[in-house]
């Protein structure tokens, strides 16, 4: 495989081995032999043998009997994490290119990572708005935008992570969220009604509007959100534009299988 120069510096060749070594993996040949691994990812025996040390070590390979090796759990929850995210994304698409064609805005759809919120679609309508982030497979920090804050809301877990990001990344605007009771503040206003507003965030000029996704399990699973240029979320306007996005959130979760009558799972909130 050829490694463009600016990338081989940074590049480290046992990850790559490593990473290959777990690609030999397949449903048909789901345990293999350091031989046989040796073999298809064209190492010595010596070298894959500390490769295979190393990655049960690390917890992504079990040995099995006296001379077989196969993947553990670790690498299939990141398989279903990734397969999970697909399923959303493929069900909310089409509701996401119905509400940009509806509203004429940009429309994305966030899930949550352990750093932020990950854009995983974004669909322009007839207007987008002319920023590049967040761009499909952009993480945006916690603290900072509609869809992030959506999530954030039902995930306390990540609540000093968004503080700490608060402080650390230089803000994007005067109007970025820095400190904690900010931050705060949007948590509760999303829990009390049920969607999200960042006015001025991102951008001066782009204000945005999110609203939170349930899955099955009534745990939230991602946020869709609208980002328009100020012009458009006068007042009039903004009120339809957050009906849109709360319907959009509303009919997602329920193809995912939400019950609005079930209970919301998610720890309990100690901000003050």
């Amino acid at each position: 495989m050829h490694i463009p120069a600016d990338q081989g510096k940074s590049r480290v060749n046992s990850v790559a081995r490593a990473l290959r070594i777990l690609e030999c993996f397949t449903r048909s040949e789901p345990e293999q032999t350091a031989a046989q691994l040796a073999e298809r990812v064209s190492l010595n025996r010596g070298t894959c043998h500390r490769l295979i040390a190393t990655m049960i070590d690390s917890g992504w390979l079990q040995k099995v009997g006296p001379s077989h090796y196969r993947p553990t759990a670790k690498v299939f929850r990141i398989g279903a994490a990734t397969i999970a995210n697909l399923d959303l994304r493929d069900e909310a698409r089409p509701i996401l290119r119905r509400l940009a064609v509806e509203l004429g805005d940009t429309t994305y759809l966030m899930v949550p990572e352990p750093e932020g919120a990950l854009c995983i679609e974004k669909v322009e309508g007839k207007y987008p708005v002319q920023v590049n982030y967040p761009d499909i497979g952009m993480t945006m920090p916690f603290h900072i935008g509609a869809g992030a804050h959506a999530i954030l809301a039902y995930h306390p877990e990540y609540l000093d992570t968004a503080v700490r990001q608060a402080a650390d990344v230089e803000a994007f605007t005067n109007a970025t969220p820095r400190a904690k009771t900010q931050i705060v503040a949007k948590i509760e206003s999303v829990r009390k009604n049920g969607y999200a507003l960042a006015i001025r965030e991102v951008s001066p000029d782009v204000g945005a509007v999110g609203a939170p996704i349930f899955g099955a399990d009534s745990r939230v699973v991602g946020a869709v959100s609208v980002g328009a240029t100020m012009d458009r979320l006068h007042e009039v306007r903004l009120e339809m534009v957050i009906t849109a996005v709360k319907a959009a959130s509303n009919e997602i979760s329920k193809v995912l299988g939400y019950h609005e009558d079930g209970e919301t799972k998610d720890a309990l909130w100690h901000t003050r």
